[in-house]
Parts: C-alpha cells; structure tokens; sequence
C-alpha cells in the first residue's frame, strides 16, 4: 500500500496550514490517483500540539496569526489545540473528513498525546 504525506508548511500543492490548503492537496492526491486511491494511504504531520482549556486564546497567541485567522487555526488539519477530549474528538473528525489515517506529531508532543492515543485505540 502506498502512503503519501500532506505535510503541513507551504509549498506549490499546500500553499497554507490552513483546511482550504490540505484540501487542495487532497484534490491533486486524488486526480492523480485514479482507480488506484484505495491503496492510498494518507499521512500528515501535525505541525504543533497546545494542550489547553482555552483554545481560541491559544489561537489567537499563535505566531501563525500572521497567515491564518483564530478560526483558520482551530480548524487546521495540522495543529491540535485543545483538551485531551477536543484533541481525540478532532482527530476522529479529520479521518473521517480527509481520509487521513496516520498522524505523525514532533517528539516533543508525544507526551501530551500519549492519553489520546490510549483513548482512540479502540474507534
């Protein structure tokens, strides 16, 4: 089975961090695979993990605010912000939106995912 990463920084397929920019990439992943997108499997790298009660405030201190609304930035595929709970729910709701099956998150983000994924092993 073939896996193919959709990254999560700028480039000509994934101009942005941002929903608009994976899906875009998703199209391009999708025109090119034909009949073969079922042994496609999608990974991504989320690009920062923020475990917080408040997640617009944490948005809304991103540096990425240069680029990306407080709203772009909750939604992006590639950073979760939130707690335990809202970072497992947005996963769920990424594989079900994008097809994406494999997450990839920086080392120093296993920790505070590690409750996520002992909550996911069974969905």
């Amino acid at each position: 089975m073939a896996t193919r990463g959709l990254g999560g920084g700028g480039s000509r397929f994934l101009p942005s961090p941002s929903a608009d920019g994976i899906e875009t990439k998703l199209a391009v992943i999708k025109e090119s695979a034909h009949d073969r997108l079922a042994e496609v499997e999608l990974n991504a790298l989320v690009q920062q993990v923020v475990v917080t009660h408040d997640r617009r405030r944490a948005a809304e201190e991103m540096p990425l605010r240069r680029r990306l609304s407080a709203e772009e930035i909750l939604d992006s595929p590639f950073l979760l912000i939130g707690t335990h709970d809202q970072m497992a729910e947005a996963l769920v709701g990424r594989r079900e939106r994008y097809g994406i099956s494999y997450w990839v998150v920086f080392e120093p983000a296993m920790e505070a995912l590690a409750p996520i994924v002992a909550g996911l092993r069974d969905t």
